[in-house]
């Protein structure tokens, strides 16, 4: 067990985590949910009349935030990726990303590990 620990958690693992931790405060948090567009939300969360979607991602990249904002923004007031501790500086990923790119910056951005889940960046409102 004590192994357990130390090694990544898988992308079900770490959809199970941040699930969890949604239906702590969300009234309604669904895992695998079929949006308006067919597309499956790895997680939708609703509250409020507001929705987020968080997108878990095993690893993170520029071309992957640009594909998340992409398939998910039409459908959720905030938006994040959650991904195992990474040890890419956050502003490398964002080097990528040109002034055209800002709405991509208000993608939230969660560190997922089997203890907690940290913040790198709270997302902002897309609409």
């Amino acid at each position: 067990m004590c192994l357990e620990a130390n090694r990544d958690l898988t992308h079900s693992e770490m959809q199970s985590v941040v699930a969890a931790e949604l239906r702590k405060l969300w009234e309604v948090v669904e895992t695998e949910y079929r949006l308006p567009n067919g597309r499956i939300a790895d997680i939708f969360a609703e509250c409020n009349g507001m929705a987020l979607i968080v997108e878990v991602k095993t690893s993170i990249k520029t071309s992957i935030i640009q594909e998340v904002y992409r398939k998910y923004s039409r459908h959720c007031d905030y938006l994040v990726i959650a991904s195992p501790f990474q040890l890419e500086d956050e502003s490398q990923i964002h080097a990528g990303l040109g002034w055209a790119d800002f709405e991509l910056k208000k993608i939230g951005r969660w560190f997922v590990s089997w203890h907690e889940i940290t913040a790198l960046r709270s997302p902002a409102l897309l609409r």
